[in-house]
């Protein structure tokens, strides 16, 4: 959904064209939106343009499971992206602002 007046009024919500579990969605101090999502696999998307559209996608592990997730931004421009498939597993993830 979005918002132009400060969140007084929102569109009608949008589906993510992509995951269908645990979506969690960071904006980072870089200007980068952040969205970690699970089923199929675990994987991560990026996004240059507030989130309208996603168009760097990356597959973490294609492992089956639960592929519950969670990202955080830990420093400048690192993600911390925490999933459990096939294990509970933690990695870090850079990102670099790119027009």
């Amino acid at each position: 959904m979005w918002s132009e007046d400060a969140g007084e009024t929102w569109s009608e919500p949008t589906p993510l064209e992509f995951g269908s579990v645990d979506p969690y969605v960071v904006l980072m101090r870089n200007g980068v939106l952040a969205c970690s999502y699970g089923r199929p696999g675990s994987c991560i998307a990026f996004s240059t343009d507030g989130g309208r559209t996603c168009s760097r996608h990356r597959v973490i592990t294609p492992e089956p499971g639960y592929n519950y997730n969670a990202i955080r931004e830990v420093g400048p421009g690192r993600l911390l992206y925490i999933h459990d498939s096939p294990v509970l597993t933690c990695l870090y993830i850079d990102v670099e602002a790119v027009e």
